[in-house]
């Protein structure tokens, strides 16, 4: 024998038909706001405004990290061949190439980017570097105003 609807009424019929999802969802964005909110130390209201906080700081991020990478292939066309091919390597890769260029040292992680920061090349002309000329910036105003050359 099937079962009777009789007792039920059409709004019985619709909770029972809810998705118990679509519950906790809303409860689940709430603390993912609650959460956020902690972690970047401003108010976030509700699940669209959260969604905007980390699509804004995903665009911040990635420019950032683009501005690094720029960073480090300008640098590190210095001390790479020619021929050296910067597709598919990341900036952390690129460091450890140019630093394997001058040395011999193994670099972790965390001191990569120190360490090519000090990168510099070697066999360096300082001799004709700022007041190293013979005839430097005062000699030559004073010169000049007297008249001899």
């Amino acid at each position: 024998m099937p079962e009777s609807d009789e007792g039920m009424e059409d709004g019985d019929m619709k909770d029972a038909d809810a998705d118990p999802q679509d519950e906790e969802g809303g409860e689940d964005e709430k603390k993912f706001a609650d959460s956020l909110s902690k972690i970047l130390g401003k108010k976030i209201a509700d699940a669209d405004g959260a969604k905007a906080a980390i699509e804004k700081h995903r665009r911040e991020f990635a420019d950032a990290e683009v501005r690094r990478y720029a960073e480090v292939v300008n640098k590190a066309r210095n001390f790479l061949d020619a021929e050296y091919d910067f597709t598919g390597k990341t900036a952390n890769q690129v460091m450890r190439d140019a630093l394997a260029t001058q040395s011999t040292d193994k670099f972790e992680d965390a001191e990569l980017s120190v360490a090519f920061k000090l990168l510099r090349k070697p066999n360096t002309d300082y001799s004709q570097f700022g007041d190293a000329k013979p005839d430097g910036g005062l000699e030559s105003r004073i010169k000049a105003q007297l008249g001899e050359e």
